[in-house]
């Protein structure tokens, strides 16, 4: 199953970050480093932070992501207080790319929201 719903718009862009990956060392380079990073991190540490964490903290999780599932957005939800979980339907990992009307209008609330609070 394809992750991504609007494939025609992200077919492009992937071709053009492969290509920048073979073209450019240093990113591939990189992109290596933070994947050791990633993987030898201690999370658990990470996960201790979490629940200190006062800035306003939002997860958007997409309806088909394949990267990262709706269990570990929710339970990331649970780790940070007063954090705000969204949904955004009929997409997948590359949400912004398949839905991007669902998630500009979400932006646009969390926005106003913040502006709200900052201003009261």
């Amino acid at each position: 199953k394809i992750n991504f719903k609007n494939f025609s718009i992200v077919y492009p862009f992937y071709l053009s970050l492969g290509f920048l990956l073979l073209k450019q060392p240093h990113i591939c380079m990189t992109l290596h480093q933070f994947g050791k990073f990633a993987y030898n991190e201690d999370w658990g540490r990470w996960e201790n932070k979490l629940p200190k964490l006062l800035t306003h903290t939002t997860i958007m999780q997409a309806e088909d992501d394949s990267v990262f599932t709706r269990a570990s957005a929710l339970h990331m939800k649970s780790l940070i207080p007063h954090s705000l979980f969204i949904d955004v339907p009929k997409s997948g990992h590359a949400m912004a790319f398949d839905n991007s009307q669902s998630v500009i209008s979400e932006l646009k609330k969390i926005m106003s929201m913040l502006t709200k609070i900052k201003t009261t």
